[in-house]
């Protein structure tokens, strides 16, 4: 399903509760709350991907510091999606350090 550049943005965000949660959260119940049960199935699937696909680059943590590898994932992910917006590669980023803390 195609989505505006900003639905799927704004659905990261959501997802992960950034900007209003003390650390990353799923809530896939906001996005069908927001998008409807089919949209927001929809975009939860591609949520999801995104996050597994950050999850999966490789940080060389012999020479990186946390701070460091957040900058990275924001980096590489804006590269390989460069139609998600700063705040939801920002959200990316967040959730990537919070898993490796």
């Amino acid at each position: 399903m195609t989505f505006a550049k900003n639905d799927l943005s704004q659905a990261v965000v959501l997802f992960l509760g950034y900007g209003v949660a003390l650390s990353p959260i799923c809530d896939g119940a906001k996005l069908f709350e927001i998008y409807g049960q089919q949209k927001g199935e929809s975009l939860l699937s591609d949520v999801l991907r995104l996050a597994d696909e950050a999850s999966q680059i490789s940080i060389d943590w012999a020479n990186t510091s946390l701070d460091a590898a957040g900058i990275a994932v924001h980096e590489e992910m804006h590269n390989r999606h460069p139609y998600l917006d700063s705040k939801a590669l920002d959200a990316i980023a967040w959730k990537f350090t919070f898993d490796w803390r």
